[in-house]
């Protein structure tokens, strides 16, 4: 199983690891009380969303479309109560 796994480590063109590194930067920033973290988060889940499309599972992509307008309304809302330290 985990050879499988390692055989190809950009069969999704790294767009995976991309969206990896996004996500843990969206916690991390979110974490630090930094509201571009849901921008991360977003960005992560756009990347996942695409991978979702190439390998046909409707689950995971409508799961990462709504972590999106999770991301974008935590985003919309942190703006609109005056910048908090960011």
């Amino acid at each position: 199983m985990l050879a499988r796994v390692y055989a190809d480590p950009l069969k999704f063109y790294g767009l995976d690891w991309a969206a990896m590194a996004c996500v843990f930067a969206a916690y991390t920033l979110l974490g630090n009380k930094n509201k571009w973290g849901f921008v991360a988060g977003m960005s992560g889940n756009a990347l996942f969303a695409a991978i979702a499309v190439m390998i046909g599972s409707a689950p995971i992509l409508a799961a990462n479309i709504a972590f999106i307008a999770i991301n974008a309304r935590g985003f919309w809302k942190w703006w609109r109560q005056g910048n908090p330290p960011a």
